[in-house]
């Protein structure tokens, strides 16, 4: 999801660190190459399984009708190769140093960095919020909207039988529009994805990890679920561990169905001490000052850019974007291992709603505010 900002990010720890250490990700820069093919052959056992995840071709039997993901043979090849290396088990790694587990939590999107919840014996994680935004007058046409947003996300990570990690995650999300414009919008844009992610070893490269994202999604309006809506964003994430307390990240997004359908991702992790992190990734980067055990203030920032596909009776299927950017402040509470909370404001600006093709409408919005509450609770 686009401005989701999941407080399970990434996140390394030492399985013989001392308790109420603050463990950074963490020694090379690299260049990912994307390429596509429309075949996928000479593949077999387990590496056709995952790659027939990563491309479903247009049949006149499938309802879908379309492209649902780009397939990467540099995906496949990567993750033939690593199906070979967990056969070995995780001490093949040479990433690994004796009694070091080195793991990461699915997101880029908010990044902080925290102890891991197989540690506490906590597999599974939810992270729910919502998000008020008081009514903004339309540019140059008269009306106004409002905009509400809740989201919810369910997390569980496992590890197959050969010790390779892997998690499972279920979102969701619904914006409630209320509109005085002459443009139509939906009551409600709705999202609801299913994603399977691991991070592994990158070959011989010293603490540098490879992430694999699948995310099968549906963008609609109002939980109408069609084939239409649906789309199969995918990420290829570069990890680079330069020491405890700098971690680089870079790759690419992809989006098959939208307008924009690839972006990159750089950003990285900065902790220069156990109070101070600096979380400069997308989409949702923020600063975190921990005043005490329990209370922290954070400066955050953010771009919202998602795109919903609907049915016009007039133009057929068009998209429907939502743009905004915010910058914002709060403060967070830890009531205990398993529970913490924040409140937060700000500003938000450069927001439109708009229709693909434009002559279906759009209405630019003057710069707002939003309030929102949070709450992540760890099981």
């Amino acid at each position: 999801m686009a401005e989701w900002s999941n407080a399970r990010a990434w996140r390394a720890r030492d399985s013989q660190g001392s308790q109420g250490s603050n463990p950074c990700l963490s020694d090379n820069f690299l260049l990912l190459v994307i390429f596509s093919s429309d075949t996928n052959s000479m593949l077999n056992g387990p590496t056709r399984a995952i790659a027939g995840l990563n491309l479903m071709i247009k049949t006149g039997a499938n309802p879908i009708n379309k492209y649902l993901v780009f397939p990467h043979v540099f995906i496949t090849c990567l993750i033939f190769g690593f199906l070979h290396l967990a056969e070995a088990g995780p001490q093949a790694s040479p990433n690994t140093q004796p009694g070091q587990e080195v793991e990461y939590s699915q997101n880029l999107k908010q990044g902080i960095t925290k102890e891991s919840r197989e540690e506490e014996n906590l597999p599974l994680a939810a992270d729910s919020y919502f998000r008020f935004m008081p009514s903004s007058g339309a540019i140059a046409q008269s009306g106004s909207i409002s905009l509400d947003r809740f989201a919810s996300e369910f997390s569980y990570d496992v590890k197959a039988s050969n010790g390779l990690p892997v998690e499972f995650i279920v979102s969701l999300s619904q914006i409630d529009i209320n509109n005085s414009t002459i443009i139509k919008f939906p009551a409600h844009l709705t999202a609801f994805s299913f994603q399977a992610a691991t991070t592994l070893p990158f070959f011989n490269f010293y603490k540098t990890y490879l992430r694999l994202e699948l995310e099968p999604s549906w963008y609609t309006a109002n939980w109408n679920f069609r084939g239409s809506s649906f789309t199969v964003p995918s990420r290829v994430i570069l990890i680079w561990q330069r020491n405890d307390k700098f971690t680089l990240v870079t790759g690419v997004s992809e989006y098959p169905d939208n307008n924009t359908p690839v972006l990159p991702i750089l950003g990285f992790i900065y902790a220069p001490d156990d109070k101070l992190t600096f979380n400069i990734i997308p989409l949702k980067p923020n600063i975190t000052y921990k005043l005490s055990d329990k209370w922290s203030i954070f400066a955050e920032g953010g771009v919202t850019f998602e795109e919903y596909f609907l049915k016009n009776k007039r133009e057929g299927k068009v998209i429907l974007e939502y743009h905004a950017g915010s910058l914002g402040s709060g403060l967070k509470y830890t009531f205990n291992k398993f529970i913490q909370a924040s409140f937060s404001t700000g500003a938000l600006f450069q927001r439109y709603l708009g229709y693909d093709p434009d002559k279906v409408g759009k209405v630019n919005l003057k710069n707002g505010l939003y309030t929102e509450f949070r709450l992540q609770m760890n099981i």
